[in-house]
């Protein structure tokens, strides 16, 4: 389901004469707007978004979500690991590389992957956490 589905199902439910109808259409045009002041676009998966953050409440603004962290490269890793296509396995094992790499140098979990790949170029080149943070 996307923003768009639910901009649409609260027109639907506005016009419905179902009793509760209009607070269903109410919450969801909430919903829709609540999403889309964030930054998402009406072609925002919604489900995907509510799987992984649980309420609607919950989910942060897109550039947040849009961001690369060590976790994100650890996911990747475990959902390709096991892939029977060799190109899916080695992308996933080079996730799990490049993330034990950074965790190795110190990073947490959390850390911004691709903020340091614009700062550095390459996984290779990212310094241990201490020579980055008194570089910064």
């Amino acid at each position: 389901m996307t923003i768009m589905d639910w901009l649409e199902n609260a027109e639907y439910n506005f016009g419905s004469p179902y009793p509760n109808s209009t607070l269903i259409a109410l919450e969801q045009l909430q919903n829709a707007i609540l999403l889309l002041g964030r930054g998402y676009s009406v072609d925002t998966n919604i489900d995907e978004l509510l799987s992984k953050y649980g309420s609607i409440y919950s989910i942060p603004p897109r550039d947040e979500v849009d961001i690369t962290t060590i976790s994100d490269l650890l996911d990747n890793a475990q959902r390709n690991i096991d892939s029977q296509d060799s190109g899916t396995k080695a992308f996933g094992l080079s996730q799990y590389i490049y993330a034990n790499n950074l965790l190795g140098k110190g990073y947490p979990v959390n850390t911004n992957v691709d903020e340091l790949l614009t700062v550095y170029g390459s996984f290779v080149s990212i310094p241990p956490r201490k020579e980055h943070e008194a570089q910064c």
